[in-house]
C-alpha cells in the first residue's frame, strides 16, 4: 500500500486500523489516502465515493456505540456480580474462618494447659511426645487459618475510537 502519501509503516498501520472493513471499503479509503498525498487537485469525491464515505462513517459510529454499550454493560455486571456473589461468599468464608480460628486457638490453649499440668515423666514419655506433636500441629494450623481479602477486578475504561475520529474528519469535498 505504499504511495507518496506516507511510509510503508504508516500504510500498514492504517490497513490494520481498518482491517475489519471489506476489500471495497479499504480500496475507497486507500484511494482517499492516495488522493490526499498527491499534488494534483481533487475537487471532490465521486458521488459513489461520497456515499460510501457516509456509509463508513455511520458504520464506524454504530460499531463504536455498540462497543461502548458492551463495555458499560460489562462494567455494570462485573460490579453487580462482585457485590452479589463474591462479596457475600467471601464474607461467609471469612466468618467461618474466624470461628475456626477461635476454636483452634481455644482448643490449642487447653491442650497446652493439659500438657503443662502433666507430670514430667509423662511429658518425656512417648505419649507426652505424641501429645506435644499434636499441639504443634494445632499451632501450625492456627497460623494457616486466615481470612482472605480480594480486590474487585478493574472495570474496563471507556475507549477511544481513533478510527471513528479519523473517518469522521473526512469530507467528500474540500472545504472553502
Amino acid at each position: 500500500m505504499a504511495d507518496n502519501s506516507g511510509s510503508v509503516a504508516t500504510d500498514i498501520k492504517l490497513a490494520e486500523q481498518f482491517a475489519f472493513l471489506g476489500q471495497e471499503e479499504n480500496e475507497i479509503l486507500f484511494s482517499l489516502i492516495q488522493n490526499i498525498g498527491r499534488r494534483k487537485k481533487v475537487k471532490s469525491l465521486s458521488s459513489k465515493q461520497a456515499e460510501r464515505l457516509t456509509d463508513l462513517q455511520e458504520k464506524l459510529q454504530s460499531a463504536s456505540q455498540k462497543v461502548e454499550s458492551a463495555v458499560a454493560e460489562y462494567n455494570t455486571e462485573v460490579s453487580k456480580l462482585w457485590n452479589d456473589l463474591v462479596l457475600e461468599s467471601l464474607n461467609d468464608y471469612n466468618n467461618a474462618v474466624e470461628q475456626a480460628k477461635e476454636f483452634v486457638k481455644d482448643r490449642r490453649e487447653q491442650m497446652e494447659s493439659q500438657y503443662e499440668d502433666g507430670s514430667e515423666k509423662w511429658q518425656q514419655s512417648k505419649r507426652g511426645d505424641a501429645f506435644l506433636e499434636w499441639i504443634n500441629q494445632w499451632e501450625e494450623a492456627a497460623t494457616e487459618i486466615e481470612e482472605i481479602d480480594l480486590i474487585m477486578p478493574v472495570e474496563v475504561d471507556p475507549l477511544d475510537f481513533p478510527a471513528v475520529e479519523a473517518i469522521d474528519a473526512l469530507s467528500p469535498e474540500p472545504s472553502l
